[in-house]
């Protein structure tokens, strides 16, 4: 998760701006946060049903927004393992 945050936050001009840039990432205004991305089975993990469609930027938030306390998930391993796999086509895209 945290790869595909870096690489939204590096190539977004509008949040990494020249910083992205001078790290050697191409920053536009397409960046791979407004791709659209199918959840297919892994709904759960970021509070969708499957099979839903959702931006890359969303996803991230989502799944931020399911944290507590520092804990994703409370700590419940499908919903882990559910994240890993919707993180692993993310990172494939």
């Amino acid at each position: 998760m945290l790869a595909t945050a870096l690489n939204v936050y590096a190539t977004a001009a509008s949040l990494g701006g020249t910083q992205g840039a001078a790290a050697g990432f191409q920053a536009s205004a397409a960046v791979l946060g407004a791709r659209s991305y199918n959840v297919r089975g892994c709904g759960a993990a970021v509070g969708v049903a499957n099979g839903s469609t959702r931006n890359v930027y969303q996803l991230i938030l989502a799944v931020n927004n399911l944290a507590r306390r520092g804990l994703l998930y409370n700590g419940n391993g499908s919903l882990l393992d559910a994240a890993k796999e919707l993180f692993r086509g993310l990172n494939s895209i």
